[in-house]
């Protein structure tokens, strides 16, 4: 879990669950704007220190509302590259 913390504080958080080199940026909630830039990039450079190869921020072109074009919209700010899912390794 990666927390903000404003004067003592906290102002964000994000979960980031992690297994071998792969990361997966799972839940997350902010009562400032624009708070969860700095917690992704945060979580992004201590993940990459401690051995994560793999940053998953999940589905992207599925939104059918506003607030999932939003999602869809900072999930892409990241960069990256889409990778093809096969349900059957589950």
């Amino acid at each position: 879990c990666y927390v903000a913390y404003r004067a003592a504080a906290p102002v964000g958080f994000a979960y980031v669950a992690t297994h071998g080199p792969w990361a997966y940026y799972f839940s997350a909630a902010s009562i400032e704007p624009n708070v969860q830039h700095a917690i992704q990039w945060h979580a992004i450079r201590s993940l990459k220190a401690n051995g994560a190869r793999w940053y998953e921020c999940g589905w992207q072109g599925a939104a059918v509302d506003a607030k999932g074009r939003d999602i869809e919209f900072f999930r892409r700010g990241w960069g990256g590259t889409d990778l093809p899912f096969d349900a059957e390794l589950l």
